[in-house]
């Protein structure tokens, strides 16, 4: 929303769109997603869920680092075509990687601790989206090439870091999941 309100040209037929309308697109491409997901769906082709948790978080960093060419020169408003394409591909990011990973909590979990498992799912996604308020706290002050280059690293972080544990999800779910 930051960066609607403070660099993108908002007006649209004459008329000016307020920033806070951004926030309502995420819900719609869900919707668009999931109908173009279900026809185009393969199920003979599915991938593994490491295949596809990894789709998701490489869509997250690819849509803040889209965002670091939408930068426009000085005195200037970039499209809202780039807003819009970085909040696609963070929802396709979003519903590769949440439902995924909860259903990897259910298949990990150790028996009659899925709650607490969940639970700390949770406690993580918190902690994270604190830390993501934490950096937008600092958007007047950083250059906003480095603000969307920390946002595109975040999720690359985490997929080396599951790409890191392949081998032990390998063996955690040999019977339920090849990866």
């Amino acid at each position: 929303l930051l960066w609607a309100r403070d660099c993108t040209q908002r007006v649209l037929m004459g008329i000016e769109v307020s920033p806070s309308a951004f926030a309502s697109v995420p819900p719609l491409f869900v919707l668009l997603w999931t109908v173009l997901a279900s026809i185009v769906r393969q199920p003979s082709k599915a991938k593994s869920r490491y295949t596809q948790i990894l789709i998701g978080l490489l869509s997250t960093a690819a849509g803040f680092a889209l965002m670091i060419l939408a930068i426009p020169p000085p005195g200037q408003r970039s499209s809202a075509a780039w807003p819009l394409a970085c909040l696609g591909l963070l929802t396709i990011g979003e519903l590769f990687v949440v439902p995924l990973t909860q259903s990897l909590i259910n298949l990990l979990a150790p028996r009659g601790h899925a709650g607490l498992s969940h639970a700390l799912w949770y406690a993580g996604t918190a902690l994270g989206l604190f830390l993501a308020g934490q950096l937008g706290a600092l958007w007047g002050s950083l250059a906003h090439p480095i603000f969307f280059a920390l946002l595109a690293a975040a999720p690359l972080a985490a997929a080396a870091l599951l790409s890191c544990q392949r081998s032990y999800l390998r063996i955690a779910l040999r019977r339920t999941d090849p990866l």
